[in-house]
């Protein structure tokens, strides 16, 4: 019955925490499509990944290499097996778009403090210099007022539309024009995901005096919470050493202080081998 049905997954920040984890413990690791060849362009690798599968398989049928794809056969191990460590851009990814890792039983989220910067990172829409320079996109006149970028957003994709039914059928493209259909057609996703979800709630990033993406990103992330996380699991453990305040934190994870038990455990380490030293030092 667990086939399918994943019981647990162990969150953490990075890659690299996945690697320490995975030399410490005997549990599957699954990390994002980028970091996995694609067998139908496997000596291209790392310059092309599996992540273009993501937007191109489908088109004419299934893969013909999915049964040996390194990602495929990845994912499988970890969704069959009771307990997978997962990073947290990996997991709201595929809980919400692909629903493989939905369904939990359990999640342990290791350093929880950051949780919040993770959710809003997968929330927030970025809008790159470079895609704008690429689609010759002009911003609004009035750049500083969302209702001008909303009004935008319409005319910008039908531009992208264009542009990929000028590129027609993926799967005839050479490699690097496969990366700029996957890259447009996700840009295409993060605008129809802005133009649903802008509002007075959220804010501008602008820098106009830097090459940084426009950003645009809720004030709060407790509203995008439950509906992008909580909803994906039955329970969840959350650990820090790092806590400031657990109330709080829950009310900005749209938690209720109810619905959640907070303990506080002793350092294991004797005190005179945790002490902060204070060494002063003059240039």
């Amino acid at each position: 019955k667990l086939l399918g049905e994943p019981r647990g997954a162990y969150l953490v920040s990075t890659k690299q925490l996945q690697d320490q984890i995975v030399n410490d413990f005997d549990l599957p690791v699954l990390k994002g499509r980028s970091n996995y060849p694609c067998l139908k362009f496997n000596a291209l690798f790392p310059e092309v990944t599996s992540e273009v599968c993501s937007e191109v398989k489908g088109q004419d049928g299934d893969c013909p290499f999915e049964s040996d794809c390194p990602y495929v056969v990845a994912k499988r191990i970890a969704i069959s097996s009771p307990m997978c460590v997962l990073n947290y851009s990996l997991f709201l990814t595929e809980a919400n778009f692909v629903g493989g890792f939905s369904n939990m039983k359990f999640l342990i989220l290791d350093e929880c403090d950051t949780l919040e910067d993770h959710l809003m990172s997968f929330i927030q829409v970025p809008i790159s210099r470079r895609m704008m320079e690429r689609l010759i996109l002009v911003p609004p006149k009035h750049k500083t007022v969302l209702e001008s970028w909303k009004e935008w957003i319409p005319g910008v994709e039908g531009r992208v539309t264009a542009e990929l039914d000028a590129i027609g059928n993926p799967e005839s493209l050479p490699p690097l024009r496969l990366k700029d259909y996957v890259r447009l057609k996700r840009f295409l996703k993060n605008l129809q995901f802005l133009e649903d979800n802008l509002n007075e709630n959220w804010v501008l990033d602008l820098d106009e005096k830097s090459y940084s993406p426009i950003t645009f990103k809720p004030v709060r992330i407790a509203p995008y919470a439950s509906n992008n996380l909580w909803k994906h699991t039955e329970r969840s453990m959350g650990m820090s050493a790092t806590i400031m305040g657990a109330p709080a934190m829950a009310l900005e994870l749209g938690l209720h202080t109810w619905d959640v038990d907070f303990t506080s455990l002793p350092s294991p380490f004797a005190v005179e081998n945790r002490k902060v030293v204070y060494w002063p030092v003059a240039s």
